[in-house]
């Protein structure tokens, strides 16, 4: 595995950042898997998802597989409010993200500002 993940409470939300590359479909699984069950275990609702130091570089069709696999998990019943910052490069397909989770049910929502993304996990 070429990342790490790690999961730290805050004043009513999680924050959990990544560091590291993704560069395959099944690293992005991984990733995926890995904070589902990160914050399922702590029974969160509020997170905020920091890459700002993981290099993403999968194609659109490999997350809209994964992002489907977690719906097979029922991901979108879970009742969370995901809000991700990522590195500048990585914008693009970041979005391409929110919008597969957005047509999905899941509130997923990128933010460029890290104040700004509490706030909302806040509200």
């Amino acid at each position: 595995m070429s990342f790490s993940r790690e999961l730290v409470e805050r004043d009513g939300w999680y924050h959990l950042a990544s560091t590291g590359k993704i560069e395959t479909l099944e690293e992005l699984l991984s990733k995926f898997h890995m904070g589902v069950e990160m914050v399922q275990k702590k029974y969160v609702k509020r997170v905020l998802v920091d890459d700002r130091k993981l290099h993403v570089s999968v194609d659109p069709l490999d997350i809209s597989l994964a992002i489907d696999q977690l719906l097979e998990d029922g991901l979108q019943f879970a009742g969370l409010r995901i809000a991700c910052l990522c590195r500048p490069e990585d914008v693009q397909i970041y979005k391409t993200s929110e919008t597969m989770y957005r047509n999905r049910s899941i509130r997923f929502t990128l933010f460029n500002d890290e104040g700004a993304a509490v706030d909302w996990l806040r509200a």
